[in-house]
């Protein structure tokens, strides 16, 4: 028995999108999660007004999400907002969704990491300095949407398009091994780009605003005091 059901049925899968980040708070760790090709094979029906909901989640906290999942077509659009809302709830896709017609997948162990690169600019060349990594966990995907949403306010983006930027062999990328159907699709037009935001976790970040050597400090002292308040755990990690 489920202690909570949550229910949206929505055409629109931005709206969709809006409606997950609102209720993110609701939901513990996604461990499970069954979507339907074909909407009419759903078992999942509402008795009042007969709705079929073909994208069912479930969390560590007996919660239910049933979403109409107007993608479960797994068309070009269709798999660019499955990967978004999975990748949100911290969820890598690698379960090759255009091929089957249903799909099930159990004791999902979804990921909540942050590697943030704090930089400054240099007053001697175009390039900027980079000082060190702040490296972050989250226990839930609400809290790192959090912090991605305060930090949003000092300039975050991410930093998987900038090839001047070299990875410590620690810090992991997860990436789907076959690159999904709309960024091969986008990689036709521009051979440089070979990741995506919407298609990767646990990806590096920076941001784009340009502070001075001045700022590092209190820089460093913001972002831990924002991982702090949503209970997030770090570490310091030279480049």
């Amino acid at each position: 028995m489920f202690k909570e059901t949550l229910q949206f049925y929505s055409d629109d899968s931005a709206l969709t999108l809006q409606y997950i980040k609102g209720i993110m708070f609701l939901l513990g760790d996604i461990k499970e999660f069954e979507i339907f090709k074909n909407e009419k094979d759903s078992p999942y029906k509402t008795l009042d007004n007969n709705k079929l909901y073909s994208f069912i989640l479930r969390d560590d906290k007996n919660n239910e999400l049933w979403l109409k999942n107007p993608f479960c077509s797994y068309g070009k659009a269709g798999e660019y907002a499955t990967n978004k809302i999975l990748k949100l709830l911290g969820i890598l896709d690698s379960f090759k969704l255009k091929e089957k017609d249903y799909v099930k997948e159990v004791n999902l162990t979804p990921i909540h990491k942050l590697n943030l690169l704090i930089s400054t600019a240099s007053s001697k060349s175009n390039n900027n300095n980079h000082h060190f990594w702040i490296v972050s966990n989250f226990k839930y995907a609400y809290e790192l949407l959090k912090v991605k949403e305060s930090l949003s306010t000092f300039g975050l983006c991410c930093a998987a398009k900038q090839k001047d930027i070299k990875v410590p062999p620690a810090l992991k990328i997860f990436e789907p091994k076959e690159e999904p159907i709309v960024e091969k699709a986008l990689n036709k037009h521009n051979k440089k780009e070979h990741k995506y935001d919407e298609f990767a976790i646990n990806n590096e970040y920076v941001f784009f605003m340009h502070y001075n050597e001045k700022d590092i400090d209190t820089l460093k002292n913001i972002v831990l005091d924002i991982i702090d308040k949503y209970n997030g755990s770090y570490h310091i990690l030279p480049v």
